[in-house]
This record gives structure tokens, sequence and C-alpha cells, in this order.
């Protein structure tokens, strides 16, 4: 708790004008209690006090880092005026978590297939990790931690043909050891492809594939123990990257049961019992054509995402499904987990994200439209958003 809580609870206006005056003191500071000094002397009747700290509030501008101050101004488009840790995060309805995990996925096999080409010819590929790899409606990279500017060299004597087949499914796993941070996932690819692909446990294919494929079109299902005509793409499967076979009613039937299970997404292992290489996703989704087993996997995708990316979290508050990615300073990440740990992160409508680009949106210096803001004849409280410490996603402390 800091000394402008207690002059805020008391009613001191003079001392808090001191306070809040000293240079780099932070009015959006949370205590014990998860409350700011604005919301301290509103509880205690100090109204025209409360109202001069949030208006201080709202127009907060970082003195402490120029670097913070320019890049708050850069992105001005998706954070608006709004002021440090708030800047910071951003909320997300379901739909647009599926599409920033969808981007990360395709743009890291997009990137970790140049970076195979490159180095298949013994040429260097530092300049695709220099890519920005910035998520869904984002200006900044997505990941905390950026590549250093000179990685080692990679070994270019290495067969990379077990990687020549890579799939969104494996590139998946691949991100999921490295917590969805997509620029340290390929630094480490760069370094060594398949060293790095073996650390996240990520199985590829043999050279002489998983399984040889016999003369006969005879062919036995391992699930069912029948035998299938080899030829019929109707009732037979040979899954693209480990070439097991099974029957496609039992392959549907096992898609559905893990769709039911929550626990993989699209990232299903193949149903041999000696083999864990994903299947394609692609043939996942033939596999099923009923879109409520593919919302199920798409459900649980997205949760396993957010659960595992470094950079979201769920908003614990009840009753609140939205999620609230975080959005650091370039190159700052290390100087504001002391901030983060004080203020806590901030969970708003997402509408409020969308209504801040236009001109006539109330905007509080939360980040929530709320319409009455403004409006001192309303008689009701400001909209507050939610706040929660983002290392531990229990409230703020």
């Amino acid at each position: 708790r800091t000394p402008l809580h207690y002059s805020a609870a008391f009613g001191r206006t003079d001392m808090s004008v001191n306070f809040y005056n000293a240079f780099g003191t932070l009015l959006t500071i949370v205590d014990g209690f998860s409350r700011t000094p604005a919301e301290w002397a509103a509880l205690h009747g100090h109204n025209a006090l409360a109202a001069q700290l949030e208006a201080r509030a709202l127009l907060y501008m970082d003195p402490l880092d120029m670097d913070l101050l320019e890049e708050s101004l850069e992105n001005q488009q998706n954070s608006g005026s709004l002021s440090p840790p708030f800047a910071w995060f951003t909320t997300f309805a379901m739909d647009r978590v599926q599409k920033e995990r969808s981007f990360r996925v395709k743009a890291s096999l997009d990137r970790m297939q140049k970076i195979l080409a490159r180095l298949s010819v013994g040429e260097s590929a530092l300049d695709i990790l220099k890519t920005n790899s910035s998520g869904e409606n984002s200006q900044q990279d997505n990941t905390p931690n950026p590549p250093p500017s000179t990685p080692p060299s990679p070994n270019t004597n290495q067969d990379y043909s077990s990687l020549s087949t890579l799939t969104e499914s494996q590139v998946a796993e691949f991100l999921i050891y490295h917590e969805w941070e997509v620029n340290k996932a390929l630094t480490a690819f760069y370094e060594d492809p398949i060293g790095s692909m073996k650390k996240a446990r990520v199985t590829l294919p043999s050279k002489g594939k998983a399984e040889s494929k016999n003369d006969d079109k005879t062919r036995t299902c391992l699930i069912c123990c029948d035998e299938y005509d080899a030829t019929n793409k109707e009732e037979w499967c040979d899954l693209d990257i480990c070439e097991h076979g099974f029957c496609v009613e039992c392959l549907g039937d096992y898609v559905r049961d893990c769709a039911k299970g929550r626990q993989y997404g699209f990232c299903l292992p193949c149903p041999h019992h000696e083999c864990t290489i994903a299947m394609s996703q692609s043939q996942v989704s033939d596999l099923i054509p009923a879109d409520d087993v593919k919302q199920q996997l798409a459900e649980a995708a997205n949760n396993n995402f957010v659960v595992q990316a470094r950079d979201f979290r769920f908003c614990p508050h009840p009753g609140c499904d939205n999620v609230v990615k975080f959005i650091p300073p370039k190159n700052k990440s290390g100087q504001i987990h002391g901030i983060l740990s004080a203020s806590g992160a901030v969970c708003c409508s997402p509408e409020s994200h969308v209504m801040r680009k236009e001109e006539s949106a109330f905007i509080t210096y939360e980040g929530m439209y709320d319409p009455n803001y403004f409006d001192c004849q309303a008689g009701t409280k400001p909209l507050r958003a939610h706040r929660f410490c983002f290392h531990c996603v229990e409230g703020a402390h």
C-alpha cells in the first residue's frame, strides 16, 4: 500500500496532489485489498478527490521510460490513450483466440519450412528469424522473448528428410513445449532442427516410414482386426505421416472419443499402440464431417492454448469467459514484472477494444466502454474492469 492510498482514504487532497505530482507515481496501482487510491477516496465519501485521482489516471503518461511512451503512441489504434499497465493488455473472446492460435501455427510452419530450405543448401536463415511474427490484430511480436541477434551457427551437415513432411499438428506440439513463444521456438529450431524437435518430444517419422505396406490389397485394421480392401478409400485410410492404416469407421470413432475427452485438441496421436506421431489436422477434419465434433476439438485446442501460452490468461472473475493477452513493450518485459505484480492484469469487455476506435466512445482509464462515464447526473458508478494478478491468476495483490 502506497502513501497515496492512505492520503486518498483520509481525504487529504493537499497530500494526494503532492504524491501524484511526484516523478513516476503510478496512480493505477492497487493495494492488498485490490483497490486504487481513487477507489479508497470514493469508499470514504471523498468524491471530489476520487474524481480528481481518476481523471489524473486517465491522462497519465509514463515519465520513467521514453521508449514505453513512444511505443504507446505508436500503438494508439490498439490501446488508445490508456495508461500503463492497462495499455499492456487486450481482452479476447474465444473466436479471436482461435485466430491467434491458428496464426501462430501457420506462421511458424511457414518459417520453419523456409529455414529448412536454406539450411539444406548451406545458406544462413538468420533473416527469417528476424521476421515479425505478430499475432492477429497485434502491432507487436507475440512473444516476450525475442531471439538473439546472432544465434549460434546451425549444423548444416544433418539430414533433414524426416522434417520434409512437417504438419500443423507437429508444429503445434513444438510450440506447446516453448509455451507458444514463436521466436523462442524458431531460434531453437534454427540452431538444431532435429534435436530441438526431439527435445520438445515431437515424434518424427523414420526414414523407412513407420510401416511398410504389403503388396496385397487386403489390409487388417489394428483396432477392430477386420480385413478391408486398402484400395477402397471409403473404407480404408492410411495416415499421412506414419502411414499406419485403419478402417475409416474405427478412425472416426477414435477421433470422436478424443473430442469428448477434450485433451488433445487437434494434436491427436496415431491410435497405433507403438506410435506417438500426431495425425495431420486436415486428415482429422476429413474423418469427422460433423460440425459438433469439430467444435469440440476446436474448443479443446483453444482452451489448451490459453493455458499453455505464456502471454495469455483466462480471466478468473466468476462468470467471465474472456481471455486476456499480455502485450509487453518491446524489449522491456523484464522491467515491468514488478509493476504487474502491484497493478495486476486487466480484463474488460471485448467490445471496448472496438469502441475505443470510435471517437464518440467513452473509455475509462481501465479500458471499459462506459456510456455514462462523463454523465455526472447518471447516478451510477463507473464500470470497473476485472483485475487480477497475471502471474498467479488470483486477485490483484
